[in-house]
């Protein structure tokens, strides 16, 4: 985290984390970024609730409820809208989700009270993407692990630099796809203004909209860090320009600069240096422990794993009827 710091600071702004609450990552994030915020994985929390309630509780409908009802909550929009799914949440779940919300602060987990920019991204999905990328590598020694790292990226931003070059809208392809359709859906909407930039929107219900400081009171232009419909209504109300109130990332242009710079090749990799022939660099004084290697991933905080019950001598721990060995 510290050499992460020192690569970030010097671009001046705020990074968001998200995780799986693992303990290490909870006190080096809170330690060597103060400032950022720190988002929860919502997969992971909701592998945390499954976890919470067994098959002797309810069974798996229930379990599907449970997580459906904490969906509601981290998408909950609005500081009341948390409220009251929070409220269903609880009531549903009684001591056992009472208990789980104890160490889960709403800060870190619900859009309604989350003070950073999450662009809409709920789950670690972007580091999980990157682990299933690299499954191969992963198995192989560090150094073939990160010059295969190397080659994949290297083709990946060759790739996307290539295709970005087709490209002739001022925002990525899918993000302009959207200002599309949320300026359709808002076509026939009233907006009305209160000041130079304050309007309400009506659509069902009424929504207020400040373009100067870049808030709906959907909340959703705040979340996505994106315009919403109502936005994009007062916008036109006013004769702006959309891409004046859209960031910079979304732009082809930035997605351009990201890919400008290839990473260089590394010809001869095999070749060795005449310097380094009486070199001989031995192996490390390991042993190979017994046994298949693991290759489960860590459980995060919150997930414990299911205890088994035997059904010959009936006590509980590690072994089950097939590989019992107590005396009857």
């Amino acid at each position: 985290m510290q050499n992460l710091y020192h690569i970030l600071k010097d671009q001046g702004r705020t990074v968001t984390f998200i995780s799986d609450r693992c303990k290490g990552l909870l006190e080096a994030v809170s330690k060597v970024f103060p400032d950022s915020p720190h988002g929860y994985c919502l997969h992971h929390l909701q592998q945390n609730v499954r976890s919470k309630y067994p098959n002797s509780v309810g069974g798996s409908w229930y379990r599907d409820r449970m997580v459906s009802l904490l969906n509601n909550c981290a998408y909950a929009s609005t500081k009341e809208q948390f409220a009251e799914e929070l409220k269903k949440f609880k009531k549903e779940g009684g001591k056992i989700a009472r208990q789980f919300l104890k160490s889960l602060p709403d800060e870190n987990w619900s859009n309604a009270y989350f003070p950073g920019k999450r662009y809409g991204e709920m789950c670690s999905n972007i580091a999980e993407s990157f682990n299933s990328w690299v499954r191969e590598e992963r198995e192989l020694p560090i150094y073939e692990l990160v010059d295969g790292i190397r080659l994949k990226v290297m083709q990946m931003n060759s790739q996307r630099r290539l295709e970005a070059d087709t490209w002739n809208t001022y925002l990525c392809p899918k993000k302009e796809k959207i200002v599309d359709t949320f300026i359709e859906v808002g076509r026939h909407w009233d907006a009305f203004r209160s000041s130079n930039y304050v309007f309400e929107v009506r659509e069902n219900y009424s929504y207020m909209v400040d373009l100067r400081s870049y808030i709906c009171s959907c909340h959703q232009w705040q979340i996505l860090s994106f315009p919403c419909p109502h936005a994009l209504a007062a916008i036109l109300k006013n004769d702006d320009n959309p891409y004046d109130y859209i960031e910079d990332y979304f732009s082809v242009s930035d997605y351009k600069e990201s890919y400008s710079h290839p990473i260089v090749p590394i010809p001869d990799v095999e070749r060795v240096d005449d310097s380094a022939i009486d070199l001989v660099l031995k192996p490390p004084l390991t042993k190979k422990p017994p046994g298949r290697p693991k290759k489960k991933r860590i459980p995060s905080k919150g997930e414990n794993p299911r205890t088994i019950k035997c059904g010959r001598c009936g006590s509980s721990g590690r072994h089950n009827r097939k590989t019992c060995t107590a005396k009857i």
